[in-house]
């Protein structure tokens, strides 16, 4: 019997949470029910009545009437899973076990009447507490009864049996018996005081026994049951219910309640978590696999929790504690000689005490200067007393541990370094310090103070091969440094480039063999030998989770931790084995972010996105991985005469086929932890080169292979975890001779193929021909007649000077027009200017609009009337939008009408001076085939017309050119009782005196005017997170802004073009103000070289000229801003305050456009392109869950810095979050069309789960999509 619901966590939830097993229904005596699990992770439940064999895949039942033996009586009791994989089960009448052959139980023996428990000890036998006595039988005997024999002749009513030493306890309400494996002699014990405890469970632990009771809570014991004190750290809760079960997790004990849920206790007995609501109160028995998964029998069914997960420790932001992490964005950390751990967050540097789990912050290290934003600590270094930490923004500090006195070493401190921004840093054996970083020479700082520099920059990670030789990496190649010498020696074979295509180096260790460890992004983890200069690739291919490898820890026996951004892996270079732990194991997040560093204990601490983990290494290696037990099920083979025949590929190995034959493998992974999280890879050897991407689908087909031998193989993985041993099978393709219909068939594709080509390459050339044209006819257009209309527009200007006042508006809006029309020509695309707004009477315009449109109502014996509600301002607006968007409402009222009937127009005045205009009829209403389309928030095609539909059609267009004007609409509509639409068109009146940026620029050639007496910006106060640059080599100049300008915004400056476009390529100011002359190059040019620099080319740019000064159209492209001097100060923060305003509402435009359907903003045509290309690259790259930040940047040409800066700055999205939202804009598209539910939905646009696709949606839409979209029959 094959299940159809089963519940598990998914990625984005806590993977420590319980889960309820949805396909197994609650149990009606819940308290008489038992759970084992074989070896091959089927999980056994017996109750009263049935046997249920479970796992992820399927469920089979086995009672009186199929599996069970009528002699076992009519109530079963429990069963039992040895070491051989026997499973036994007992009954009130006697044994029984399952025979795996006939799939059901053999009947073993009555003699031990009513069995009340079973337990396996080290000697492979099987000790039975029965209605009879104690039995043992041998579960390695072939005999039909297993050698069972009676060892004590009396009614022994066990509720748990436990083996320490040589001895086995066998406990109950009636008492403790114990029994001496080596001698045969058993006790029966005397608990005096104790001797009425109800015992219902014991656990042996290293140094005592822990005794849970019915109704005295728990007790620990010796081994002799001489010495028992009562456990007083139960809580009160725990301690008056019933102890149902124990289990041993590590030093763990789980004590499960009837009344309380779960309780953890430590080895000592110590407390740590008691009843918590996310566990049932009523737990009757548990049991803790071979994965650490444990099971909970309730009286609400089944549940499930991931016990592994709590093997990490987990620190994490707590927002109501300040002694927590500060941040969970974990950046870097380092131990320093007192045991502490620094940490590196989002929120600057966190100390942590881990003896008595206190923390100490520092947002900032700089004593002298005041910044917003927490310091970005991009590396941490302990010497002695010291802990050096290196920022991306202000130097390094050398910070006392004990005082945190600090110094500070940078291009701007009091100990001068030619680094800024810090990167790396590492201590030699002479405990020098090496810093390195992106805007400067790698610097060696001595131990006695002493600052040496050499010419190598960008430097990643270091180490050292030898006391004259240091081994350096940069982004791409690594080389070896003499610190004595100086000479520095490139090692080319680990140039990237070649035969590596690794884009970063993240660290670098080497171990005491001469092995380099070397840890990329792109490339995995090299592993690189001095003495013979060659490598191996530890990487994907190989078992690693991703092929970004964050950093390496190596221990002396050649084992490497690794961290990556998928995960967490283990391997030995002895052996070749790896393991691999992600957030399944506990850890905080598979995206780590840092190395290792060690406590005291022994345990490892290792950061991520969301805080830090701490584990100990063994009991992680300890863990079971969890990899899916993967079978391969059934062969479906559909031969030449469209016979289909299925077989079972249960045992098979090989197969024989035709080379004329179409197949289908189907095959399936079994996880009880998961299942929905299942993913698969294939491939046919012999016919695909790689293996398939992974995914859920569970079959694959081929069709007409070439004849010859193949091994098809087939993998599965739980998430991020590792992939399981590949299940292969032979497939041996025979040939089977062609025909005449197989030869016609190849002959009629390869002329389609033809056919197609010639279309494709004749398509194309007919393109290329188009643009070639048009560029021609634009430089034609532009030679002809651009110096004409410029001259034109400048009369225009002459002429309004000498004209009325109410003239000159008028003269100058027209020549702004003119101007902004030909450049629109010239590129072939016309676009409302705001000078198209109109002063509009909505008094008289209205009532004569609707008079024009009259007769044609009468036709419809139609009446319509005006409710004019318009106060007494003037409305700014688009004249012909407005009459065609009343015109399409008011003709769509009409369409709804057999005849006769009423149309109200109403005009509103809304509180902030926009219309509401609102068209309400009492017709049919809108049918439902119209409202399916009209409640869609994405327009259907332009190219898609309704027939027969002209209502519909109005109210599109209507709609359609609201958004378009930055108004919103919305309709109510009742079957026979009428429609209601409703517009909110924005008053333009601000838009009306706009001047056009290049037409202003065209009149600034001509006359500069004298500006009327300015006034500070109040809001430029709201800007101080914002950064300007100012790149200016005159001095006085140069203060004059500084002074003014940094009051209110970040100030960075530069002398020169080429050091001011080196420090935009650090900070990304928002606005770069430049001299018109520097000393290297002019205005013009920088502003030029920042254009076509894709990481900056979005940045706003102000040129200071002298007030005299004139200059030609074509060097003012790509300038925001003249300020000419001398400067207005008042005049110059205002065009700022503006334009940052303007930064901003773009910024905060992208998302809202999405999400509410309307036409996007942006700052130039250049960064509209940049956004699409990289949305275009998320989705063609949507089902390749490697596809990276790091990837994205690449297809771009920029690093995922600058990537990160530029989108923050465009549409205040990281690289992460745009990819998500991009990913979400396309599973909407999948949702319009109505084909997928929403799981599908959630896999196709490149979520892992529908969970995180879920959140991901409620996190930008503010609601969650609908549970189904049904598929169309």
């Amino acid at each position: 019997m094959f299940m159809w619901g089963i519940a598990g966590t998914v990625t984005g939830q806590d993977v420590r949470s319980v889960q309820r097993i949805k396909s197994v229904e609650p149990f009606e005596r819940a308290e008489k029910v038992s759970i084992q699990q074989d070896l091959d992770q089927n999980l056994w439940i017996t109750t009263p009545l049935k046997v249920i064999r479970y796992n992820s895949a399927e469920m089979q039942i086995y009672n009186r009437f199929k599996g069970v033996p009528k002699e076992l009586g009519q109530e079963l009791l429990t069963t039992y899973t040895d070491s051989f994989d026997h499973i036994w089960l007992a009954g009130e009448k006697g044994l029984a076990v399952y025979n795996l052959q006939q799939d059901a139980f053999d009947f073993v023996s009555n003699s031990t009447g009513k069995i009340y428990k079973m337990f396996e000890d080290d000697r492979k036998q099987l000790w039975i507490a029965a209605e009879n006595g104690i039995f043992k039988l041998d579960i390695s005997s072939k005999e039909k009864d297993f050698s069972l024999s009676r060892f004590i002749s009396e009614n022994t009513m066990a509720s748990s049996i436990v083996s320490y030493g040589n001895l086995i306890a066998v406990a109950g309400p009636n008492g403790v018996i114990t029994i001496n494996l080596e001698s045969g002699k058993f006790d029966k014990k005397d608990l005096g005081y104790y001797q009425n405890l109800e015992i219902t469970t014991v656990l042996a632990l290293d140094d005592k026994l822990v005794i849970g009771t019915k109704d005295h809570g728990l007790y620990t014991s010796d081994f002799q049951f001489s010495k028992i004190n009562r456990v007083y750290t139960l809580p009160y809760a725990a301690s008056q219910a019933e102890i149902t079960s124990l289990q041993k997790f590590g030093d763990q004990v789980i004590v499960a309640t009837n009344g309380a849920g779960i309780v953890r206790l430590g080895k000592d007995m110590d407390l740590i978590s008691g009843p918590s609501p996310a566990y049932p109160e009523n737990i009757y028995t548990t049991y803790l696999d071979m994965q650490n998964l444990l099971w909970m029998v309730s009286n609400k069914g089944l549940f499930l929790q991931n016990f592994t997960t709590f093997g990490v420790k987990r620190l994490v932001h707590n927002p109501s504690k300040y002694s927590s992490l500060a941040d969970d964005f974990v950046t870097a950390l380092v131990k320093d000689s007192n045991g502490n751990i620094w940490v590196g967050s989002g929120e600057g540097l966190s100390i942590w005490n881990s003896a008595n789990e206190s923390w100490r912050h520092i947002k900032n290290l700089n004593f002298e200067k005041t910044f917003k934003a927490p310091d970005n600590v991009t590396n941490l270094a302990s010497v002695n007393e010291h802990v050096w930490v290196a920022t991306s923004n202000d130097g390094v500090y050398k910070v006392n541990i004990n005082t945190l006195l600090r110094a500070h070493y940078s291009i701007d401190a009091l100990y001068k370094t030619p680094i800024k921004s810090a990167q790396s840093l590492f201590v030699d054996s002479k405990e020098n310090v090496w810093i390195g970083g992106d805007d400067g020479f790698l610097t060696e700082i001595l131990a006695n103070s002493q600052i040496k520099t050499f010419p190598i920059k960008n430097v990643m990670a270091m180490a050292e091969l030898g006391p004259k030789d240091l081994i350096v990496a940069t982004k791409s190649r690594i080389h070896s440094l003499n610190p004595y010498s100086g000479r520095i020696t490139d090692l080319t074979k680990l140039n990237a480039g070649g035969e590596l295509t690794y884009y970063d180096i993240n660290d670098l260790e080497i171990t005491n063999k001469g092995i380099g460890l070397i840890a990329t992004d792109g490339e995995g983890l090299l592993l690189y030998d001095f003495d013979s200069e060659t490598y191996e690739k530890l990487n994907k291919d190989k078992g690693l989770p991703s092929n970004n490898v964050v950093a390496v820890k190596w221990t002396n026996n050649d084992e490497y931790w690794i961290s990556t951004d998928k995960g967490l892996a283990f391997y030995d270079d002895a052996t070749k084995n790896l393991k691999v732990f992600t957030e399944l194991n506990g850890l905080t997040s598979t995206e780590l972010t840092t190395g290792f560093s060690e406590l005291e204990d022994g345990s490892y601490v290792l950061g991520s996105v969301k805080g830090l983990n701490v584990f100990k290494p063994r009991s992680m290696l300890a863990q079971s991985e969890f990899k899916p037990d993967l079978k391969l099920q059934n062969l479906e083979v559909a031969s030449k005469d469209n016979k289909k025949k299925e077989f079972s590929l249960a045992g098979k190995n090989d197969i024989e086929l035709s080379n004329r034959d179409n197949f289908r493998i189907s095959f399936k992974g079994i996880s009880n932890l998961n299942p929905q999280d299942l993913q698969y890879s294939w491939k046919l050897q012999g016919f695909d080169d790689e293996w398939s991407e992974p995914s859920s689908v569970k079959t694959v087909n081929y069709a007409s292979l070439p004849a010859g031998s193949y091994d098809f193989m087939v993998k599965s993985r739980l998430g991020d975890a590792a992939w399981s041993d590949p299940k292969t099978l032979k497939i041996d393709v025979q040939e089977a001779g062609a025909t005449i219909s197989s030869v016609y068939l190849f002959m009629g594709i390869g002329i389609i193929a033809m056919i197609l080509i010639f279309a494709v390459v004749f398509i194309k050339r007919s393109r290329s021909a188009e643009r070639a044209a048009r560029a021609e006819l634009r430089n034609k257009l532009k030679k002809e007649f651009g110096k004409p209309i410029e001259n034109a527009v400048q009369s225009l200007n002459k002429i309004s000077e000498t004209a009325s006042e109410e003239q000159t508006e008028d003269l100058q809006r027209y020549a702004a027009r003119f101007d902004e029309l030909f450049q629109q020509i010239l590129n072939f695309n016309y676009e409302e200017s705001v000078y198209e707004i109109s002063r509009i009477d909505m008094h008289q315009h209205i009532p004569a609009l609707l008079g024009e449109i009259e007769p044609l109502f009468e036709n419809k014996s139609l009446e319509i009337s005006l409710n004019d509600q318009w106060g007494e301002n003037v409305f700014y607006y688009n004249r012909e939008y407005l009459d065609k968007i009343l015109f399409s409402l008011v003709s769509s009222s009409a369409c709804y009408f057999h005849k006769s009937g009423k149309v109200i127009v109403n005009l509103i005045e809304t509180s902030v001076g926009d219309l509401k205009l609102q068209i309400t009829d009492n017709g049919l209403g809108i049918p439902p085939s119209h409202l399916r389309i009209l409640e869609k928030k994405t327009a259907p095609p332009k190219s898609r017309k309704f027939r027969n539909d002209n209502g519909l059609n109005f109210i599109l267009q209507a709609r359609e050119l609201i958004q378009q004007s930055g108004g919103s609409f919305n309709f109510e509509s009742e079957k026979n009782e009428g429609s209601t639409f409703t517009a909110i068109l924005k008053n333009r009146k601000q838009d009306y005196r706009k001047v056009p940026e290049r037409a202003a620029k065209v009149l600034m050639a001509q006359k500069q005017k004298t500006n009327p007496k300015t006034v500070f910006p109040a809001e430029l106060t709201n800007f101080s997170e914002s950064k300007i640059l100012i790149i200016e080599n005159d001095k006085e100049t140069k203060e004059l802004l500084m002074r003014n300008i940094g009051k209110y915004c970040q100030i960075y400056q530069a002398s020169t073009a080429e050091e001011g476009i080196e420090k935009a390529g650090m900070i990304f100011p928002d606005i770069i103000i430049s001299a018109t002359v520097l000393p290297d190059m002019n205005a013009f040019q920088l502003t030029k070289m920042l254009k076509r620099n894709i990481g900056l080319n979005h940045i706003s740019i102000f040129m200071v000229a002298d007030e005299d000064v004139t200059f030609a159209q074509e060097q003012l492209e790509g300038l925001s801003e003249v300020i000419r001097k001398p400067i207005d100060i008042n005049l110059m923060l205002t065009r700022i305050t503006e334009i940052l305003k303007w930064q901003r509402n773009i910024r905060n435009s992208y998302v809202r456009s999405h999400i509410e359907d309307i036409p996007g903003e942006y700052r130039s045509e250049s960064d509209e392109r940049f956004i699409a290309n990289l949305a275009d690259n998320i989705i063609q790259n949507i089902k390749n869950e490697t596809y990276t930040v790091h990837d994205l940047s690449a297809s771009v040409g920029i690093s995922s810095n600058t990537l990160f800066m530029k989108l923050k700055s465009l549409v205040d999205l990281s690289p992460q979050d745009f990819m998500e939202f991009t990913r979400l804009n396309y599973a909407r598209e999948l949702m319009e069309k109505g084909e997928f539910n929403i799981m599908e939905i959630a896999y196709k646009s490149g979520f892992s789960s529908p969970k995180l696709f879920y959140s991901s949606f409620k996190k930008f839409f503010g609601y969650t999509p609908a549970g189904t979209v049904e598929k169309p029959d």
